[in-house]
């Protein structure tokens, strides 16, 4: 039986949670008592718990790694790219650039050349007589002038230096025509290139007689 806390006299039940004291005229209360947690539980609930807390900072761990790794990756591409802005790599050369780069050394260093280049001044003016001399033979000398048919003198040939006019009188109308058209002289052949209307460009061959 419970007593007063007061004066010691036993209390009386009045319920469930209230209980009176006769001596002091007092109504007293039962205190709600808290439910003690098992120890064995909160054992439990600590060893449940502390996986968790390794879990997480694992995981901590592992995300910092990464991000370490992140900034050490970004920071070498800068410091390539900073090197390539730099030192920049020579551009490829095409196979044709290649091959003329490989000619020109070799003609460098030949002794042909090492001999122009201390002879130039007298090589060139010599070459270049030789170039005028062969272009006025050329142009001066040659079938150049105008060739008469004895048996017809309405028909003729006038040459210059790479063109020719062919006069004659056509057997159809009996009107004089000219065709026009360039030449070229191979040995004792002579082949007369001009455009026809019908059939468009033509080249013949004529054999030149001598006298």
């Amino acid at each position: 039986m419970a007593k007063c806390p007061n004066c010691g006299t036993e209390l009386e039940r009045c319920d469930d949670k209230k209980f009176y004291c006769p001596n002091c005229n007092k109504y007293y209360a039962t205190k709600k008592q808290e439910t003690a947690q098992p120890a064995e539980q909160q054992q439990t609930e600590d060893a449940t718990l502390q996986p968790t807390t390794a879990n997480q900072a694992e995981a901590t761990q592992d995300v910092n790694s990464e991000l370490e790794a992140l900034k050490a990756r970004l920071a070498a591409l800068e410091a390539e790219k900073q090197q390539a802005q730099q030192n920049p790599a020579p551009k490829a050369k095409s196979p044709a650039k290649e091959k003329m780069s490989a000619a020109i050394s070799k003609v460098s260093a030949s002794p042909a050349w090492a001999w122009f280049k201390k002879h130039w001044f007298i090589v060139c003016p010599i070459v270049l007589v030789v170039i005028i001399f062969i272009t006025l033979m050329s142009t001066l000398v040659g079938i150049r002038g105008i060739y008469v048919n004895v048996n017809n003198p309405n028909e003729f040939y006038s040459f210059t230096a790479t063109k020719y006019e062919y006069h004659y009188t056509s057997m159809y109308t009996g009107q004089e025509g000219v065709d026009k058209g360039s030449w070229k002289k191979s040995g004792s052949k002579l082949s007369l290139t001009y455009k026809d209307e019908d059939f468009g460009k033509i080249t013949e061959d004529v054999k030149i007689l001598k006298n």
